[in-house]
């Protein structure tokens, strides 16, 4: 969620008391206590959800079956084949958008496919939603495009109800028609769940001769519903051999997401197909299948992902068999993750390659402790080949949050929506990253939103087995920072051809001039081309869900060399860094071992190591000497593996939550390169977790943490609201949650080491212990107790001590919510900041708090009227009550929340009531998956009052 912030801040306090009010028509009994609360985990959302209204924001339009010139600003690289209002391409794994003729046709051709919307309020719940499957060709005979802009292949017509979805592509290998498969609609309008898989088929090639709705094979409803469930998100296969033509098509069930594989034989054309046969069912969680078929024999293979024993990571699943036949199938489970490492979420591509041998291809998050995992990634290979083992192709292990575009969200990690081909006897990998610092920039967001812009990149294999890859390059090449609505090239849900094409294999001379050709700029002179199909989203969304703003986005297309892969040793260092939850214990030595591994294609020789002790790392800490390491091999050959071993001496430290800063530099050719390994090191004695707890006053109630959050980011609606019998509002639906007064709430505290340089500490948005930014709680001597405590006047809760991430801060937060019914809309809090070694003065320091809140309202999550009152040191929020027709049961805007500064003392028992600032900003730019530490120290350098002058539906 994207909600309206508020901020207070004030200047190097010993003492800091708030009021928190918020105010309703109705009051309720308080609910019961929470005792404890898990850390909050990624949660995958598909279009089947619901979702926020989203306004266009635009009028201009480019129907499917026209060509305009694009308006915007910056275009990526690639030939535009259409364009669309639709963002939201795929939930997980693409499949195969866009296909070839094989050399078997005879004359050449590539397919396209995607999902259209052509105007921009086209998409929402049903009956808005008005998604239609496109479809458009390039002659390479005749160098153009039959279809200029793609035609859509159900009823586009004024008044249609026709609606179609997630289209996949394949070429008949011997007309060279397209066979395209997806799921659609007669009627949306009425039938919003009674849409069916459907298979059309080209009936003239290349000139999108469909037919209507009623043509092609439509499955039964019997069929869809077998097991109970309507199959849904169907991924599309073809299987040829000399003696049998079969289709596959492989999804989940709509609501309880089992796998499902169906098998039609021959190409044969029924409205009420019978002749399609459920033959494989598993479990899974998520639309996260894909199929694909051995081009040398009858055999099918379905790849997914699905939970670990534990429940806390996933693994990747594939099923074969060597016809399809019901009864014929073996599950195998290729990772096996446990423990610390990574897991597998929504994504899987599988193919078989000219050989007949299969490959599997997924991102996987890091996990530092096996419950659980981080958008940090990397993006493992696994093949027939070499069953033993997987191969990394690329590590994308950044964090997020160090760009002021800030994290991601929802379905993706650092890298997300990879897919894979084969060319010229090589494996091509391409996938989507944003803000990867091979680009050397990290401010490629959207201006308002401030979401990330996804740039396209490709990795090429050496060799078929893909054991050893090349360094990633950057396909799109699309830098738009801080780019308006309507004008980014965020690029996203690419697709690339299963096979590549050689020209040499058709008779006659191709025309290409009318295709966009990249060769990565190696002047390639070659014959072998494989094809990327891409969508530019013009404003992006939460990468990939939700869509954002309505825009018209571009389709475009790659016409790819298959180039050899640049040659270069690649550095893999496994752990990525040293960072919390991981500890070292006080007045001891602590020894970890770093797996080092080749990913490159050549030879890696060491020339160095170097070990850096940084300077700014908390007290307690020997100013050098606590950093070693041994064992550095002296070279690594392609996709070897070898431990050396980096030591943390701690024993001088005896200071508990003391944090060491570091890094070793490892240099190696070839070429002559460099890669950091970083370091922040913990000294404790045990990691401590977060404690929840609920204050409750006769009317309301909030979840406060011992970590100093409050409201838990909404995570059980315990959010100082007035929900229950005796408000009217029943809770969350498209007009607002009335269970939803402080969505969440942290302190803020920065300190400046230089004027360039800062550490940032909160916990807010689930930013907990394990983050880079978390606020960490302590237990033991020299710390404050927490726990719950309770009067005939108040209820109450000591949060205890918990530190800012460098370990030079103490904080520690009282609440205390009166029991008495004149007041029961108020909970008062206490905030006491500490130097960590009591005896020295900590400078640069900027305290402050930000409150997250969504006043119930009437058109939207966040649709409130700020204001602000220099006099009661106060900024507050209002509900909003829109110009609609449609009635509430109570007026939104006499609903409030605010937040008040009672005073705050000095150590010298000195007392004030001033502040230093007070604002009610959007909180859009400052929130996208996360707090952003640059625009933070923006806005708290900034004194004085200020409000958000407009009402803003950020949800």
């Amino acid at each position: 969620m994207t909600k309206r912030a508020i901020y207070g801040l004030v200047l190097l306090i010993a003492l800091f008391g708030v009021l928190a009010v918020s105010a309703s028509a109705r009051l309720i009994t308080a609910d019961t206590r929470i005792d404890q609360a898990n850390q909050a985990k990624k949660v995958p959302v598909h279009d089947g959800m619901s979702a926020s209204a989203l306004a266009p924001n635009v009028t201009r339009y480019v129907p499917v079956g026209t060509t305009a010139a694009n308006p915007n600003i910056v275009n990526s690289r690639g030939a535009l084949i259409g364009q669309t209002w639709r963002d939201w391409q795929e939930n997980s794994t693409i499949g195969r958008l866009v296909a070839t003729n094989p050399p078997s046709v005879g004359v050449p051709g590539v397919h396209f496919v995607w999902i259209n919307a052509s105007l921009p309020d086209d998409y929402g719940v049903a009956p808005k939603s008005k998604n239609q499957m496109a479809y458009s060709y390039f002659d390479p005979q005749t160098g153009t495009y039959p279809i200029p802009g793609g035609l859509t292949i159900q009823d586009a017509s004024s008044g249609s109800t026709e609606r179609g979805d997630y289209p996949k592509v394949i070429a008949h290998p011997v007309t060279g028609a397209a066979i395209v498969a997806g799921f659609d609609w007669e009627n949306r309008t009425l039938g919003v769940n009674d849409w069916r898989y459907h298979v059309y088929f080209d009936l003239i090639p290349g000139t999108g001769a469909f037919g209507t709705i009623a043509d092609g094979s439509a499955m039964t409803s019997a069929a869809m519903d077998s097991g109970g469930v309507r199959s849904r998100w169907p991924r599309f296969a073809m299987s040829v051999t000399p003696t049998d033509t079969v289709l596959y098509l492989a999804g989940v069930g709509n609501v309880n997401y089992e796998i499902k594989v169906y098998r039609k034989r021959g190409t044969h054309q029924q409205l009420e197909d019978t002749s399609w046969h459920l033959v494989f069912t598993d479990t899974t969680f998520f639309p996260t299948t894909d199929v694909a078929c051995d081009p040398l024999s009858a055999r099918v293979a379905v790849a997914w992902t699905k939970g670990s024993i534990n429940g806390a990571l996933y693994d990747v699943y594939y099923a074969d068999s060597p016809t399809g036949l019901p009864g014929t199938w073996t599950i195998h489970n290729v990772t096996h993750y446990s423990g610390p490492g990574y897991s597998a979420w929504l994504e899987v591509c599988t193919m078989f390659d000219s050989q007949g041998k299969m490959h599997l291809i997924w991102p996987a998050g890091k996990s530092d402790d096996g419950n659980g995992f981080t958008d940090r990634a990397r993006i493992f290979h696994w093949s027939e080949w070499n069953t033993t083992r997987s191969y990394v192709v690329y590590t994308a292990e950044w964090d997020a949050n160090e760009s002021p575009c800030g994290g991601l969200q929802s379905n993706v990690f650092n890298v997300g929506k990879v897919t894979m081909g084969e060319c010229d006897n090589r494996l091509y990998a391409v996938f989507t990253s944003f803000n990867d610092p091979v680009t050397g920039h990290l401010d490629d967001c959207q201006k308002d939103n401030v979401r990330a812009n996804g740039e396209n990149w490709v990795c090429v294999s050496k060799t078929l087995d893909g054991i050893s890859w090349d360094a990633p390059r950057n396909l799109s090449n699309s830098y738009t920072p801080g780019c308006d609505t309507g004008e980014c090239a965020d690029d996203e849900y690419n697709s690339l051809a299963l096979q590549g094409m050689d020209d040499n294999d058709f008779p006659g001379v191709e025309n290409w001039t009318n295709a966009y050709t990249y060769d990565l700029g190696t002047g390639y002179t070659g014959t072998k081309f494989t094809q990327v199909f891409y969508h530019t989203d013009r404003t992006p969304g939460g990468a990939y869900i939700p869509q954002g703003p309505t825009s018209l986005n571009d389709q475009r297309w790659i016409r790819l060399a298959c180039v050899t892969p640049v040659t270069a040793a690649r550095l893999d260092v496994s752990p990525s860094y040293v960072g919390f939850p991981e500890f070292a214990k006080p007045n001891s030595s602590k020894t970890d071992t770093l797996q080092l591994t080749n990913v490159g294609n050549t030879l890696l020789t060491f020339t160095g190591c170097t070990s850096y002790e940084d300077s700014s790392k908390g007290p307690g800490a020997p100013a050098t000497g606590w950093l070693s390491f041994s064992g550095l091999p002296a070279t690594l050959n392609e996709a070897e593996t070898k431990p050396m071993y980096v030591t943390f001496n701690c024993s001088a430290i005896s200071q508990i939550g003391t944090v060491l800063f570091g890094h070793l530099r490892f240099a190696f050719t070839t070429p002559a390169s460099t890669a950091d390994f970083p370091i922040r090191l913990t000294v404790t004695d045990t990691i401590v977790y977060t404690m929840w707890d609920t204050v409750i006053t006769s009317c309301t109630k909030l979840a406060v943490g011992s970590n100093g959050n409050m409201g838990q980011n909404a995570k059980f609606r315990v959010n100082m609201d007035y929900f229950g019998p005796q408000d009217c509002d029943t809770g969350p639906n498209g007009r607002g949650d009335s269970r939803i007064y402080i969505y969440d709430a942290s302190p803020v505290i920065i300190r400046h080491q230089t004027p360039t340089f800062h550490r940032v500490s909160w916990s807010i948005y689930s930013d907990g212990f394990q983050s880079a930014n978390g606020f960490k709680p302590m237990t033991g001597p020299g710390y404050a107790p927490h726990g719950h405590f309770s009067t005939t006047s108040y209820d109450g809760f000591n949060s205890g001590t918990f530190i800012t991430i460098d370990s030079t801060v103490k904080v520690e937060k009282t609440w205390w919510a009166p029991k008495h019914a004149d007041s029961c809309n108020f909970i008062i809090q206490r905030m006491r900041v500490f130097p960590f070694n009591i005896a020295s003065s900590v400078t640069g320091l900027i305290i402050g708090e930000q409150f997250d809140i969504d006043v119930p309202t009437d058109s939207g999550s966040a649709n409130n009227v700020a204001g602000t009152d220099a006099t009661r040191r106060m900024a507050w929020l209002r509900g909003f009550n829109s110009l609609d027709t449609v009635t509430d049961c109570m007026d939104n805007s006499k609903r409030y929340a605010g937040v008040a500064l009672l005073n705050w003392f000095m150590k010298n028992k000195a007392c004030f009531d001033s502040v230093f600032a007070v604002k009610a900003v959007a909180n859009a730019p400052l929130q996208a998956g996360g707090y952003i530490p640059d625009s933070f120290v923006t806005q708290m350098h900034v004194a004085g009052y200020a409000a958000e002058p407009t009402i803003v539906d950020q949800a």
